[in-house]
């Protein structure tokens, strides 16, 4: 599939080239491998057929196949911080179904930040995101696994984190709500 973000109509990510690069090397079975390069009109990304674990509005998945789904999360994200290298972008979009069946995660840079995002200099869905990303800190281990919780969360209820639409809602609303139940 050809990233439809990677040409000239701007980049959703303006330095995704350096983003491809700085996890290109990363090589592991939960992680979903893409082709990409350089074109005259910008940069391509080829994905392979993928399709979304969760999506908005799914009944929650079951607690045996969400710990199983977050266990592959974890080991691709694993690989990542073997390699020195934090994801930064982990949400729920992040983690996909294979056609095989297999849970693969997306590396950061291969899918468009949510609407208003990127005029607050985000890259992540600021429902996901650990409280430093929020304040435009460079992604860490400790913001990656911040995210994964937020993650097994959306999995278990079926709800985003925060149910602010806006990025901006996001922020005032995190922090200020209490944890909703799980049951």
């Amino acid at each position: 599939t050809y990233c439809p973000w990677a040409g000239p109509r701007g980049l959703a990510h303006q330095n995704l080239g350096a983003r491809l690069k700085r996890w290109d090397s990363i090589k592991h079975e939960c992680v979903v491998l893409v082709e990409g390069g350089r074109a005259k009109d910008g940069f391509y990304v080829i994905v392979p057929s993928l399709e979304r674990m969760h999506k908005l509005g799914d009944p929650p998945l079951a607690p045996e196949v969400a710990i199983k789904t977050l266990t592959s999360a974890a080991k691709a994200l694993s690989a990542f911080h073997g390699a020195k290298v934090a994801h930064g972008e982990l949400d729920a979009w992040s983690v996909v179904k294979r056609p095989d069946g297999t849970i693969a995660l997306l590396g950061p840079g291969l899918r468009l930040p949510p609407p208003g995002v990127d005029k607050l200099g985000l890259e992540v869905d600021p429902g996901y995101a650990a409280p430093e990303l929020l304040d435009l800190q460079q992604p860490t281990v400790t913001s990656d696994m911040y995210s994964l919780g937020l993650v097994l969360f959306r999995f278990l209820t079926g709800k985003r984190p925060v149910n602010a639409k806006a990025p901006s809602g996001a922020f005032s609303e995190r922090g200020k709500v209490p944890a909703p139940s799980i049951q």
